[in-house]
């Protein structure tokens, strides 16, 4: 596994862009709109896996006896890793997600 190099200039428009990918449902914009730009569509891609584990979360709801536990799990999850990600993105650097990088990297 050989990491990727992306160096990101010293502006902070491509660190917001990158931290959009953190916000839930605002993961689209980045995605689709500056694809171009490695440094922003790599925390793009990592963004749409820890949105579809919120998307999991709220499912996990209709879920009778344990869904309210798995909610709270996956949530966690969702958060911690979202704060982990924007602190990366507002860096400038490009850190890869324990489990989620790899599900990023091999599906998106």
């Amino acid at each position: 596994m050989a990491a990727e190099v992306i160096l990101v200039d010293s502006q902070w428009r491509p660190r917001f862009q990158a931290l959009l990918s953190y916000l839930g449902i605002a993961v689209f914009i980045p995605l689709f709109l500056y694809r171009n730009n490695k440094f922003v569509y790599f925390h793009a891609r990592q963004g749409l896996v820890l949105w579809m584990i919120s998307v999991a979360a709220v499912a996990s709801l209709f879920l009778p006896g344990s869904g309210k536990f798995l909610f709270v799990v996956l949530m966690g999850i969702y958060a911690v890793s979202a704060m982990i990600g924007i602190v990366a993105a507002l860096s400038g650097s490009v850190w890869e997600l324990p489990v989620i990088g790899s599900l990023a990297r091999r599906y998106f």
